[in-house]
C-alpha cells in the first residue's frame, strides 16, 4: 500500500492528493481536488447513507451529509398532516383502499386547470375526471385559485399510497 494521502493547506485552504515523501513533503505529483473532493465525499456518505468521524487538531468531529428538502416536500409534508388529523385519513383507513384509488385521486389533483376540461364542454367536468376521480364528486374539492395548493394535495396522496404499499410489502 502507498503512501497516498489526501489533505488540506492551513495556508490556502485547498485539499491536495498525492504521496508524501519520506521527509514529510508533498511529492510533486500532487493534485489539486479542492472541487471534487468534497463533492465525492459527500457523495458516497449519501449513498450509504452513513456518517464519517475525523480528528482535527485533537477534536474529533463528525460530518453527516443530507440532501435538503425544498419548500415544496415541506408543503406536502404539512398537507399530509392535515389530511391525517384534520381529515381523519390515517394509514389504518389508507390501508382500506386496496384499488389504487388513492394513487388515481393524486392524479387528478395534479392535472393542471387547462388539461382537466379538454372533453368539458361549457364548464363541466372533463372526460378525463370522470375516468379518474374513484370516489364520490362530493369529495372532489379543487382550488382553482392556489396551485401550490391542488399539487400539495396531489403529493399527500401520493406519499399516503407509498406508504399504504410499503405497509403491504410491495
Amino acid at each position: 500500500m502507498s503512501n497516498f494521502i489526501v489533505g488540506c493547506s492551513p495556508f490556502t485552504s485547498k485539499i491536495y492528493a498525492g504521496k508524501i515523501l519520506k521527509d514529510g513533503s508533498w511529492d510533486e505529483g500532487k493534485q489539486d481536488v479542492t472541487e471534487s473532493a468534497p463533492a465525492a465525499v459527500a457523495q458516497h456518505l449519501l449513498q450509504l447513507d452513513q456518517k464519517m468521524q475525523f480528528d482535527h487538531r485533537g477534536k474529533t468531529y463528525e460530518l453527516k451529509v443530507e440532501l435538503a428538502a425544498g419548500k415544496g416536500v415541506e408543503i406536502i409534508a404539512e398537507e399530509r398532516r392535515r389530511q391525517i388529523v384534520v381529515e381523519g385519513w390515517t394509514p389504518e383507513h389508507d390501508a382500506q383502499h386496496t384499488d389504487e384509488s388513492i394513487a388515481y385521486a393524486a392524479a387528478c389533483y395534479a392535472i393542471p386547470h387547462n388539461g382537466r376540461n379538454i372533453f368539458a364542454g361549457q364548464g363541466g367536468l372533463s372526460d378525463i375526471f370522470h375516468l379518474l376521480w374513484p370516489w364520490a364528486k362530493s369529495w372532489w374539492k379543487p382550488s382553482p385559485d392556489d396551485r401550490i395548493k391542488e399539487l400539495a394535495k396531489a403529493g399527500a396522496l401520493i406519499a399516503a399510497e407509498i406508504d399504504r404499499l410499503i405497509a403491504i410489502g410491495k
